[in-house]
């Protein structure tokens, strides 16, 4: 995402990928992967992460990253709290929510 694109998206659609990034990162996941257990058509998500100011992220994709992988939806949502609830990740991850952040298993 470039700076134009990520002042374009709407911040719950910027949390989404920023966890979604972080899952790959972690192993946990792929595009195809994610696609195929939530039933999501990928050229869509492909084209959603590419153009995050588009408006074709649907709530289920958001349902699928907090019941499966332990994606806090307040964080999700609201933008408050940490990326993973209490004990779903390894690594959790606090964001201002403003946008990805860098995944640094330190913290």
């Amino acid at each position: 995402m470039n700076a134009e694109q990520l002042h374009a998206a709407d911040p719950v659609t910027v949390r989404f990928f920023e966890a979604f990034a972080v899952l790959v990162a972690d192993g946990r996941t792929t595009a195809s992967a994610f696609c195929v257990e939530a039933g999501i058509d990928r050229p869509n998500f492909l084209k959603q992460r590419r153009e995050p100011g588009r408006s074709i992220i649907r709530p289920a994709w958001l349902s699928h990253l907090c019941r499966k992988y332990g994606v806090s939806p307040s964080w999700l949502l609201l933008g408050t709290g940490t990326m993973f609830r209490t004990n779903s990740h390894k690594n959790p991850v606090k964001s201002n929510g403003n946008g990805p952040e860098s995944h640094n298993p330190d913290r």
